[in-house]
Parts: C-alpha cells; sequence; structure tokens
C-alpha cells in the first residue's frame, strides 16, 4: 500500500499529470443534470472521487456548487488545493482510497470519477463502485469513465484474473500498475444496483492510427 501512495505521489509531482482543462465529457454531464439556470447551485452537493490535479473539482467549483474532492495521493490533494487558490474557489478536499469514503450514506446529489476506478482488480472495482453507491442520494446521478476491453492497453503485461493486467507498456506512467478492463456485457453487472444506465463510449487514435484509447463514459441514476 505505501510504495503505491508512493508512486502516486511522485505521478502527482509531474506537471503533465496536472492538466488544468476539464474533460469535455465531464462538462457535458454536469449541464446535462444541471442546467446553467439552475437556482441554489450552492446547495447541491458533488463529489470528485480521484480529483488528482483538481481539474473537475475547479469546474464544479467555478459552477456554484458545494464541491468535494478526494484522492489516493495527498500531492495530489496539495496541487488541487493550490489549483482552486489560483482562481480564488473552495472545495472540500480529503485524502482518501476510493473504496473507503469519509462520508455518510446517500450524502451527495451527484458523484464523479474520471479515469480513476480502473486502477484495480474486479474485487477492487467493485467495492469502488458500491462506495460511489452508497453516498450518492436517491435519484441522485454518477458519471463514471472505464477503460474498455477494445483498449490498446489490454493484455499488455501480466495477467491476474480475467480482464485484469499489471501492465509492462513504459510509453505511458502506468508501467507496473493494475489495470481492470471491462467489456459491455460487465457493466450491467458492475453497476446492477443502479436504476439507470446510459452508455457511451469515447474512442481515439494516436501514432497513425496504431494506437486506440477506448473509454466507457457512464451516466448512471440511483
Amino acid at each position: 500500500m505505501n510504495s503505491l501512495v508512493n508512486k502516486w505521489n511522485k505521478l502527482h509531482q509531474k506537471s503533465l499529470l496536472r492538466t488544468k482543462y476539464p474533460s469535455e465529457s465531464v462538462v457535458r454531464f454536469m449541464n446535462s443534470c444541471f442546467p446553467a439556470d439552475l437556482k441554489n447551485r450552492h446547495n447541491i452537493k458533488i463529489l470528485d472521487i480521484g480529483c488528482g490535479g483538481g481539474r473537475h473539482v475547479k469546474l464544479f467549483a467555478e459552477n456554484g456548487f458545494a464541491t468535494y474532492g478526494v484522492d489516493f495521493s495527498s500531492t495530489g490533494i496539495k496541487h488541487t488545493n493550490k489549483f482552486l487558490d489560483e482562481y480564488d474557489l473552495t472545495a472540500k478536499l480529503e485524502n482518501s482510497t476510493m473504496i473507503d469514503l469519509p462520508y455518510e450514506n446517500e450524502y451527495f446529489d451527484a458523484v464523479i470519477s474520471f479515469g480513476v476506478f480502473y486502477y484495480t482488480d474486479s474485487v477492487g472495482m467493485k467495492k469502488s463502485i458500491g462506495e460511489l453507491y452508497r453516498v450518492l442520494k436517491m435519484n441522485g446521478k454518477a458519471f463514471i469513465n472505464l477503460r474498455t476491453i477494445n483498449d490498446y492497453r489490454f493484455g499488455k503485461g501480466k495477467e491476474l484474473e480475467k480482464n485484469t493486467f499489471i501492465l509492462d507498456i513504459k510509453e505511458t506512467n502506468e508501467f507496473n500498475m493494475t489495470l481492470h478492463f471491462l467489456s459491455e456485457q460487465d457493466i450491467n453487472e458492475y453497476f446492477a444496483g443502479f436504476k439507470s444506465i446510459n452508455l457511451e463510449k469515447n474512442e481515439f487514435t494516436k501514432n497513425n492510427l496504431k494506437i486506440l484509447n477506448s473509454d466507457w463514459l457512464i451516466t448512471a441514476g440511483k
């Protein structure tokens, strides 16, 4: 556990990992669930699980929401606070794992987790989704980004179990990390407790079409 914490702390020291701009898909989620003319946004509590350098925490805070963020890395939390300070914004941040959130049941109106839940095995992912479900209010909305089995990283490394690998690629920051990938059939199983699931896919290529990044974009309603 300590070695993994140290790894993420070192990664968050790199400015390349501290992207300032939010994902377009997260912006779409925010605008579709909470229109710009919505009153009393300051009473709407939104949590970002795995907030990293704070790009989505900043997005929600500057749009008037009661914003919360957690991250496994204390370095990530430090940079998120610094990022918010640059824009005179505030959010409530905690150093926490994704499988043991420091909040009471049904506390948030919305929860997002972008590019986080796949850094584990199948058990860890299911626990993380379960924790998200626990802290989400009834009729609340969640937005989760996960990796598909079509992603170029799939199969690149030691297989621990079905769809789970310790990566041996060195062209990203993910060398020696555990990643879990999902097929479309897996989605209903992993999100079985939710009332509604809207599934989209985001794919793009690199290196003259030789590399395919493939992600699930999941909007789930409790």
